[in-house]
């Protein structure tokens, strides 16, 4: 994640966009924070997870890998209370072992929870807060994905995972989408998918990229 926002940063000074030390300069008088030292210095990996088959228990969330939890920890304190000086519902995380802060709007049935420790999980929900930080299980040990991964082929890395069924029943639960005239025509074939996988390799310098569905 780091390095694909520092190489975003470099791509907009590259096409004349706006001047990356100048963004970098906004940024530490916006937040008192260093871009590159307490932000883009410590991310890892980005992962998103996304669930619910109706749109009252849609949950999911984000979460980064962080190679300095001290620092991590230390910025996520300080952009919780530059959004509490430009008015935004702060309030203190209450969740067990946790360390962080929330977000209320009431217009939202749910908080977004921003929790630092050994990851930074950005979570809509408690529930969806909790099994990110403690998932119990995971998607790697499910026998369908273990299918799709092996269907992606040798040496590709999967980057996207995506339950048909799950997602039709979410669509299905808005009568929006069921009223729609083409709807009835689409169903059978999306009906007859069981999953969508993406997934990336590196040959030489080209990123080879596939997508795999599944039929059932």
């Amino acid at each position: 994640m780091g390095e694909a926002l520092r190489g975003a940063l470099e791509g907009i000074g590259g096409a004349g966009l706006g001047d990356a030390d100048f963004l970098k300069q906004q940024f530490a008088a916006e937040t008192g924070l260093d871009l590159e030292r307490d932000v883009l210095g410590w991310m890892g990996d980005l992962g998103i997870s996304v669930r619910g088959t109706t749109m009252a228990e849609l949950s999911g969330g984000a979460v980064i890998a962080t190679s300095a939890p001290k620092t991590s920890s230390a910025t996520i304190a300080a952009l919780g209370q530059v959004a509490a000086r430009r008015g935004a519902p702060v309030k203190p995380l209450e969740l067990a072992g946790a360390t962080g802060f929330s977000i209320q709007d009431p217009t939202m049935p749910h908080a977004i929870n921003v929790v630092a420790g050994d990851e930074v999980v950005i979570a809509y929900g408690e529930d969806a807060t909790r099994k990110l930080l403690d998932p119990g299980s995971r998607l790697s040990d499910a026998p369908r994905f273990r299918s799709a991964v092996a269907e992606l082929g040798e040496d590709f890395n999967p980057t996207g995972y995506l339950s048909v069924p799950e997602l039709m029943r979410l669509v299905e639960s808005t009568t929006r989408a069921t009223a729609d005239k083409d709807y009835a025509t689409v169903k059978p074939f999306v009906d007859a998918a069981s999953y969508v996988i993406f997934g990336a390799r590196l040959e030489d310098d080209t990123v080879v990229q596939r997508v795999v569905v599944g039929i059932q």
